[in-house]
């Protein structure tokens, strides 16, 4: 491969790890999660690395002759093979003792001549006149994290790991602290929890209060965890206002209108100072791809680490990749979904988003079958939200009961269910039954 600098050359290294497994091929399991095939630059490396990977995980024995009837005919293998080999095995009987070094060593040097390649991948699509800043920002991001995580063995975990990890969250559990991080009402969290890695879908028709209780659940989180809230559809001041009047307890309409009294100016003041040491943070981009939002969740994720969470509203404004124009609505849909997921398991937080339903959900509660767009959001979702209310159908001369149906239709890891709470518009805000008025210890959800 010809690059425009000089990577250090480990061709020494290559043969030292090669010969060290040749003559000890239990070596290959204790430095196989630190280099594959593809970390070697000679390509006559990489094959024999392929044929003793290949006889080892089908249990053949590992020799000079067994791997030279692999290698034959394959690219960058020298005519006197068997010579070739032979000499390595010789030199590996005083290396072996040394593998896990010269495999580092040759991961190393891979690292930087891919990082090599991703600069000059970055440089050319700075240089491409087609791509926004912000395309080119997300490509770079994308490519650095990717080598930065790139761990053959980083999510291989023992069984006695996993175990001691499961009964850690079944300790929790029968303490009745839920797994993750809880929504803040009490009626959703004694059925539920967002769990790290997993995708939530939350869906309901327009002014059902989806995006009042994702941001509802935002500043639940905002105050333990860094949570990134990114809006397609309202603005950042938008946004701020509707958390004033949820924790200034101040009527949305004083505060569009901007007739408050001393007293609610105070609250305002006051619930300012309290938001204002949350990490909480805003993007109101209307334009802005999935690639776009995984940069800016990676960044919080570096800066904080630890859990977190991602709240978007909603997919179907999310624009799709660049490249996939041509593609139909749902096979968008679905990549945008696929992605979101994957940015969940990446990131190790809860992602929420936002979705609509199809019209034919109107004055009815909703079903999964009337989510919008394409059947790859239930597929991809670990867990799906609905919210109803039926006071939305009420006509004006009508009694409204402010009653909020949250129906959990698809749960990973756990059975469907239902709770309510009480929608305060005024507030922008969701709030739970007074606990005192519903607590039983012996409480079980209302599971469909």
């Amino acid at each position: 491969m010809n690059l425009p600098v000089n990577v250090p050359d480990v061709d020494e290294a290559e043969r030292a790890l090669l010969a060290s497994v040749l003559v000890k091929p239990d070596v290959l399991d204790e430095v196989s999660g630190l280099v594959d095939a593809n970390d070697f630059r000679q390509p006559s490396h990489a094959e024999v690395w392929k044929a003793i990977s290949r006889l080892r995980g089908d249990t053949q024995p590992v020799d000079v002759i067994s791997v030279l009837n692999a290698i034959k005919g394959k690219p960058g293998i020298p005519d006197n093979a068997y010579a070739w080999l032979a000499e390595l095995f010789i030199e590996g009987g005083y290396q072996a003792w040394n593998a896990e070094y010269y495999a580092r060593q040759v991961r190393d040097r891979s690292v930087k001549e891919r990082l090599v390649l991703a600069a000059i991948d970055i440089t050319k699509a700075a240089c491409d006149g087609d791509l926004s800043h912000e395309d080119c920002l997300s490509l770079a991001e994308k490519r650095i994290t990717e080598l930065r995580d790139a761990k053959a063995d980083s999510r291989l975990l023992s069984v006695q790991d996993a175990m001691v990890e499961g009964l850690v969250e079944l300790e929790e559990r029968r303490k009745g602290r839920p797994p993750g991080m809880p929504f803040g009402f009490w009626p959703l969290d004694r059925i539920t929890s967002l769990r790290p890695g997993q995708l939530w879908i939350v869906a309901a028709r327009p002014s059902h209060g989806k995006s009042a209780f994702a941001l509802n659940v935002a500043c639940n989180a905002a105050t333990e965890h860094p949570v990134l809230f990114c809006s397609l559809e309202m603005t950042r001041q938008e946004i701020v206002e509707r958390i004033i009047a949820d924790k200034g307890g101040v009527n949305s309409e004083a505060i569009s209108v901007g007739t408050l009294s001393r007293d609610q100016w105070e609250r305002v003041i006051d619930a300012s100072n309290e938001v204002s040491q949350w990490k909480l943070f805003l993007d109101d981009n209307p334009h802005q791809t999935v690639g776009q939002i995984a940069s800016k969740a990676r960044r919080l994720k570096r800066r904080y680490g630890g859990m977190g969470l991602v709240v978007v509203d909603y997919l179907q404004l999310i624009q799709p990749e660049r490249g996939s124009q041509r593609e139909t609505r749902n096979e968008q849909i679905a990549q945008m979904t696929r992605a979101l997921k994957t940015l969940a398991m990446e990131l190790e937080w809860p992602v929420m988003v936002l979705s609509q339903l199809n019209r034919s959900a109107d004055g009815e509660r909703p079903r999964l079958s009337q989510l919008r767009d394409s059947g790859a959001i239930e597929q991809d979702a670990n867990n799906v939200l609905f919210v109803h209310r039926q006071d939305v159908y009420r006509s004006a001369s009508e009694p409204k009961d402010g009653k909020a149906e949250f129906i959990i239709a698809k749960q990973r890891g756990g059975p469907p269910g239902e709770c309510e709470l009480i929608w305060r518009g005024e507030h922008f805000r969701f709030e739970a039954p007074p606990l005192y008025e519903n607590f039983d210890e012996d409480y079980q959800p209302n599971f469909l």
